[in-house]
């Protein structure tokens, strides 16, 4: 199939690209979560059904699955502002940074048990 007729939009809007796009979505969701689901799978899932002369672009994929607002992985890495921060120590709480020790254990192994 040439890339020409696979560029042309049917009667529902979509062309050939976008319609194997959707259905290897659709296929993958039946097994997995859809914010699983990424441009990656679906390439794979694309290339398992058939030959790989007219792939989609991973652009193009993630176009339209933008586009009809479905659930899927979101691509590049997380944002910084996303990572959950611990709160800081309380240096005054001085029972929450030493932790209590056996007298035993603290003789076996002859050092003090304030390390940190």
């Amino acid at each position: 199939m040439s890339d020409a007729a696979t560029d042309v939009p049917s009667s529902d809007g979509l062309t050939i690209k976008q319609a194997r796009i959707l259905e290897s979505y659709y296929a993958l969701r039946q097994r997995l979560p859809g914010p699983s689901i990424g441009s990656h799978e679906i390439l794979q899932e694309l290339r398992r059904k058939g030959p790989a002369v007219d792939l989609p672009s991973e652009a193009l994929i993630r176009d339209v699955l933008a586009s009809h607002d479905l659930p899927r992985r979101r691509g590049g890495r997380p944002r910084l502002s996303s990572k959950e921060v611990a709160p800081p120590d309380d240096p005054l709480d001085a029972s929450a940074s030493v932790a209590p020790t056996s007298p035993a254990s603290s003789s076996r192994s002859g050092r003090s048990s304030s390390r940190r």
